[in-house]
């Protein structure tokens, strides 16, 4: 059985309540919770309170899989707070949104003569740059100092020793 629950944004999260299992499980939280320990009313309080406080990390999010090249992951769940970014055809970035912080976390990856400069430019601007006036491409762009890929940029061309 699922219900719908619906934050004060009008994002729709679904709620699934499994009698066979004994296990109430959401879009929201990464693991099944047992009805032995909470019980429905109270676990909806709780998705509730949560989706609250989530609330401007998920429009953040909805942001970045809208207007720059997301790699990864490909079908983000609402309790992955973070993504992989196209930053070039030789860099990715991990951003990574914590609600125990006011910016995000970045982190870039390749070529260390590509991935150095831009973390250098992340570790001196993430704290001063980030706005939330700005959008959140405007915010990554400023940060790093460069143009990030559009959404539409082929994922293909992103060449990447692993």
């Amino acid at each position: 059985m699922s219900v719908k629950l619906r934050d004060g944004t009008g994002r729709t999260h679904n709620v699934y309540i499994n009698f066979e299992n004994e296990t109430l499980t959401s879009e929201i939280e990464e693991k099944p919770v047992s009805m032995d320990k909470v019980c429905f009313t109270r676990y909806l309080e709780l998705l509730t309170e949560k989706c609250k406080k989530l609330a401007s990390y998920w429009d953040t999010l909805d942001d970045i899989d809208k207007s720059v090249c997301v790699l990864q992951p490909q079908h983000p769940k609402r309790f992955e707070l973070w993504r992989r970014i196209a930053v070039g055809e030789l860099a990715t970035a991990l951003v990574e949104l914590s609600p125990d912080s006011n910016y995000p976390r970045i982190v870039v990856y390749g070529p260390s003569s590509v991935a150095d400069p831009l973390n250098a430019k992340v570790k001196k601007n993430a704290s001063t740059l980030w706005s939330n006036v700005r959008t959140a491409r405007e915010n990554l762009e400023a940060v790093l100092a460069c143009q990030l890929p559009e959404a539409t940029f082929d994922q293909g061309d992103v060449k990447l020793d692993c």
